[in-house]
């Protein structure tokens, strides 16, 4: 019985140190549109600039590898899927989106969430000012920073 006992309490200690790995889901690279994007964007009267086109689809292509890299390494934070949303959001236009423009609205949310986490441990932090901020600017956690450095109390 007590061996029993002593397996389910390490079992539990255990389970307790394991990280909560919440589910995200990500677009499609494909439904990116990144050849309609790049086509567009460096299509000029008629004449595609093959050059800028093939750097173009390169960077969009290194994008979204980045972005699937920065989702899975903020997976056991429970936000990480309305980070996701909100950046395919912003840099979604006309079916086309710009995945390099995607990590980087979605590397500087994740910015602002480290940044926060650092001030919310440093002496004079102000919860009432955070949530204020927070309630204003949500998942935009680099907008909640900015917010919080610039907050007057009226």
């Amino acid at each position: 019985m007590q061996s029993t006992m002593r397996t389910v309490v390490c079992l539990i200690i255990f389970l307790a140190t394991i990280p909560i790995v919440h589910a995200f889901t990500l677009p499609s690279e494909e439904s990116g549109n990144h050849d309609g994007w790049c086509k567009d964007k460096w299509t000029k009267r008629g004449e595609l600039n093959q050059q800028m086109y093939n750097h173009c689809m390169q960077r969009a292509h290194e994008g979204y590898l980045s972005v699937v890299s920065l989702a899975q390494s903020y997976a056991n934070q429970a936000w990480i899927q309305d980070a996701i949303n909100d950046a395919v959001k912003e840099w979604t236009n006309r079916g086309m989106r710009p995945d390099d423009m995607v990590h980087f609205a979605l590397k500087t949310i994740t910015e602002g969430y480290e940044d926060l986490t650092y001030m919310a441990k440093q002496p004079g932090w102000n919860k009432g000012k955070y949530q204020a901020c927070a309630q204003k600017w949500g998942i935009k956690y680099n907008m909640v920073v900015v917010c919080y450095k610039d907050y007057q109390i009226k």
